[in-house]
């Protein structure tokens, strides 16, 4: 009983020990799997007696496997431990009994178990959820027969994560963002969602083949106005491999976004972090209120370096310091740490590359690093505690406005993304042609695209002297794509026509939006051969220009929309607002050196902060 004694009261020692050294004695490790499991015994008594009156069939789980095999009790007793009061409130006796029996016998069957820690299938096999998705018990034994179909006992763990991978076929939707994520039933079903709900799915479908595996996500991009969380596998040597879609192969996984930080979602509560350790004494952001998270930033393969912040917030006595980054809604933390004395230390914190220092981000003018604001949390509200910084894997800056300004000129208020420079691209070769005949056999050409577009509406002029009643934009192979056309008379007036088209895109509903006054709505047909269409007048006339744009993204400045331009001194300051006359917007007095930041007052959401260098706008 001494020594029962004095391993329980050696075992935060015992962690430290384990997470630093390359091997430890099998003696040791069993020292610490009996600690844990006796901590877990004990947290599940109290979690029993304290939600009793909200369940009082808890006490059941444990009673069924005491006594009996060890491994079932201790995995009740992990389950137990660590249940939140929600989970206490609806949790069903018989259906988690049923689950632990399931998931043991199927881990007993690998032919990988053996290679782990009996921990390890704790954490990353029988827990009852993956992330936040509505407690369902069923797929356990659903998802073992709808997803990895050929899965042999005589698998190795590689082939069998191979299998049960290339299964899932999932179509994710990055506007679903912001959704609470699915029941399993309805992810299983529907096989479409956000990357979360593909995320818990495939983490399910590893699990119930008896492959430990967790959530991994990151809360917020540094570069673009959402997160992101894909399925890992977790390997004998902890290692993990990455799987974001069916084809992957779980190796060098690429991010198509600045990564500040990276998590894995734990089913245990982190007792162990700085904090949990403050969780009584300071107000904690929600974001981080939850306590089941692992940092694991550096066991994937992007670029990251630690961060030395100098504090120079007063004021505020807060122990705990947040790492931020942007978002049009206000700040994201993304990091926290516990200061000491006037700085703070962030362990492992992206700089936007991957492991090599290569930048896989798809955006025309990116900046270089990551933008972080460190922060308190007091009062519901991040508060700056010191100057805005940029964090590059050499080196980094710090950004503040000059009591210097400069006159600025601006073209967009989100950055250009490759995607849609793509779909610019498309309409390389095409034609705009002009006839008298209904079938185009006296086409004459009146524009030939030889470079690709701006991503907006733009106005071509027109040499050409003839007269046309028929207008039309024709691609000959590869994809039509279209957002908007509009035709104009030599003397500069509007000419209204009915749409017109070939034989297979005159019956789609798209091809009412080339005419529709919308920059965002298009047609777009892949494969097409002589694809074409347009506009037909009540006679014929001299076209003095044309006006087109191609499938975008309308985050250009747009004529007629409003605009206001803030800079960052601690808060947002607003520089003043104006209504766009052209494609590009002037603001004169603006600080030199500071972070901007502009807003559509008439419409559209999506906008991302930059710094004005060298007359072009640069993205963070």
């Amino acid at each position: 009983m001494g020594m029962m004694r004095a391993l329980v009261i050696d075992f935060e020692t015992m962690i430290s020990i384990r997470k630093t050294a390359l091997f430890l004695l099998p003696a040791l490790l069993a020292g610490i799997c009996f600690a844990c499991s006796e901590n877990n015994t004990r947290r599940a008594e109290q979690s029993i007696a304290k939600y009793s009156g909200i369940n009082s069939d808890l006490a059941k789980i444990l009673e069924r496997h005491a006594g009996g095999d060890k491994d079932h009790y201790r995995a009740a007793c992990f389950i137990l431990a660590n249940l939140t009061e929600e989970d206490a409130r609806i949790l069903d006796a018989d259906s988690v009994i049923a689950s632990i029996d399931c998931a043991l016998e199927v881990w007993r069957k690998t032919p990988w178990a053996s290679a782990y820690r009996f921990d390890t299938f704790l954490e990353y096999v029988l827990p009852l959820r993956v992330a936040s998705e509505p407690l369902e018990y069923f797929w356990r034994w659903d998802a073992a027969s709808r997803f990895g179909r050929g899965v042999s006992p005589e698998d190795s763990l590689h082939v069998a994560v191979q299998k049960v991978n290339n299964t899932i076929a999932f179509t994710t939707y990055p506007e679903l963002f912001k959704n609470k994520v699915q029941k399993y039933s309805v992810s299983a079903t529907s096989l479409t969602g956000k990357c979360d709900d593909r995320t818990v799915v495939t983490v399910m479908a590893m699990r119930a083949h008896g492959i430990p595996a967790a959530r991994h996500f990151i809360p917020y991009w540094g570069s673009s106005n959402n997160g992101h969380s894909f399925c890992s596998v977790i390997q004998p040597d902890g290692s993990c491999r990455v799987f974001q879609n069916t084809t992957d192969e779980g190796e060098n996984a690429f991010f198509a976004r600045k990564v500040p930080k990276i998590y894995r979602k734990m089913f245990s509560v982190q007792e162990k972090t700085a904090l949990y350790k403050y969780r009584d004494t300071e107000e904690i952001p929600p974001e981080f209120s939850d306590f089941r998270r692992m940092d694991v930033t550096d066991s994937h393969q992007i670029g990251f370096a630690d961060l030395e912040v100098k504090l120079t917030g007063q004021g505020i006595e807060n122990r705990m310091i947040y790492l931020c980054v942007f978002s049009p809604a206000g700040w994201i933390p993304v990091a926290c740490t516990e200061r000491s004395g006037g700085k703070a230390l962030f362990r492992a914190v992206g700089t936007g590359t991957d492991a090599y220092g290569n930048s896989g981000v798809g955006d025309v003018n990116a900046g270089d690093g990551i933008l972080y604001l460190p922060c308190y949390y007091a009062q519901g509200e991040f508060i700056p505690a010191a100057n805005l910084l940029i964090h590059k894997k050499n080196g980094g800056r710090t950004i503040e406005p000059s009591s210097q300004t400069e006159k600025v000129t601006l073209h967009r208020k989100f950055p250009l993304r490759k995607r849609i420079e793509g779909f610019a691209q498309q309409m390389v070769g095409g034609v705009f042609e002009g006839a008298n005949r209904a079938d185009f056999s006296d086409a004459e050409e009146l524009h030939y695209i030889y470079e690709i577009p701006l991503p907006r509406m733009q106005r071509v002029t027109i040499d050409h002297k003839g007269a046309f009643r028929y207008i039309r934009y024709r691609k000959a192979k590869g994809t039509f794509s279209l957002g908007e056309i509009k035709c104009f008379d030599a003397e500069g007036r509007h000419l209204s026509g009915r749409l017109i088209a070939d034989n297979t895109l005159r019956e789609l509903p798209e091809l009412a939006y080339i005419s529709d006054n919308d920059p965002l709505t298009y047609i777009s047909v892949q494969g097409m051969f002589d694809g074409w269409a347009g506009l037909q007048f009540d006679r014929g006339y001299r076209i003095g220009a044309i006006e087109f744009c191609p499938r975008n993204d309308d985050n250009n400045i747009y004529p007629g929309n409003q605009y206001e331009l803030y800079y960052w001194d601690d808060e947002w300051i607003t520089l003043g607002r104006k209504i766009a006359e052209d494609y590009s917007l002037q603001f004169d007095d603006v600080p030199q050196g500071a972070l901007l930041r502009l807003r559509n007052l008439t419409r559209g959401k999506e906008e991302r902060p930059f710094t004005y260098e060298n007359g072009t706008q640069v993205w963070w």
